[in-house]
């Protein structure tokens, strides 16, 4: 139960107490909440009262290190704001759980938070309902520095909510990777490009004695939601695979895209809210790639033009 509070409130005890009595009797519990739980102090000992019957407290002793001892008739009893207590408060005011345990309006207060772990929106106590905010998406920070240049002379910059790339010069980025199939990766990115070609952003997977790789994700380039392959010596080889012809427009939001192998295919999905995906197509996850042991990111702009893109979340997940 949220610990309630009022101010300046202070009585004193009406006769004294041992060290282990759970009732403890003032004077006038008038300036006190009128029902638990807040705190007491008496002396050197801290006490949390849980009820409220008349003049007298219900109280769990020695509370937050002290001990109980005896008090003395009509010692001081304060309310007291602990560090124990603002920890509560916070908790209280924040709070985070299933939909399905959304506080009651009852035992909630306005500007109370609850923050679902299986929804999409940020549910805000207004002054007489809980209001929905939203959508939140539950992402994982990138750390640049957990990767190595693979192409591009491009630099991204570490923010505190991901990487940030500016600049005219091409990134791509990559780490090991040792996932069995099924496996499943992610990227989110808030990007800001041109409408002249060639920008792109993506994800790809990497077999690095082959120096292959297999990219998924968005490109300016009239081709929509592409996919393609990279040999050493080729900027791309025949086979160039279009699922879509969508052209995709990014400026703001955070995009999604993950490739996700099942054990059998190799699927190429898209998601705006990290929750819906669109599968944009698929194929037998033997055909033009095996062997990978690399995954990363690749923002490629045209010549003489930049972007500005924000990589706010990456994730590996095996699957099995």
């Amino acid at each position: 139960m949220a610990e309630l509070y009022t101010t300046l409130g202070e009585t004193t005890l009406s006769g004294a107490i041992n060290d282990v009595v759970t009732t403890v009797t003032v004077t006038s519990a008038s300036s006190f909440p009128s029902s638990g739980n807040f705190r007491i102090g008496i002396d050197a000992e801290i006490m949390k009262a849980t009820g409220v019957s008349g003049s007298d407290f219900t109280v769990v002793r020695g509370q937050e290190g002290t001990s109980g001892v005896s008090h003395g008739d009509a010692a001081v009893v304060k309310e007291l704001t602990t560090a124990s207590a603002l920890d509560d408060l916070r908790s209280t005011i924040t709070q985070v759980g299933s939909l399905s345990s959304l506080p009651a309006i009852g035992s909630s207060k306005p500007g109370d938070v609850y923050v679902p772990t299986d929804g999409v929106v940020l549910f805000y106590r207004g002054s007489s309902a809980w209001e929905r905010w939203g959508p939140i998406l539950v992402l994982t920070k990138p750390v640049l520095a957990n990767y190595t240049r693979l192409y591009g002379t491009g630099t991204g910059v570490q923010k505190n909510d991901g990487v940030v790339f500016l600049g005219a010069n091409g990134s791509t980025y990559k780490k090991s990777i040792s996932l069995s199939t099924p496996y499943r990766l992610e990227i989110g990115l808030m990007g800001c490009h041109g409408n002249e070609n060639y920008h792109l952003s993506r994800l790809f997977i990497r077999n690095s004695s082959a120096d292959k790789n297999l990219r998924w994700g968005f490109e300016y380039s009239g081709a929509g939601l592409v996919i393609g392959q990279r040999y050493t010596g080729d900027v791309y080889n025949s086979t160039f695979l279009t699922f879509s012809y969508r052209q995709v427009r990014i400026g703001g939001p955070v995009v999604f895209f993950a490739m996700e192998d099942d054990g059998t295919d190799r699927k190429y999905q898209m998601s705006f809210d990290h929750e819906h995906w669109i599968t944009h197509g698929s194929h037998s996850n033997t055909d033009h790639m095996s062997g990978q042991d690399e995954f990363g990111i690749e923002l490629l702009p045209s010549t003489n033009y930049e972007l500005a893109t924000r990589w706010v979340h990456v994730r590996e997940v095996d699957l099995s």
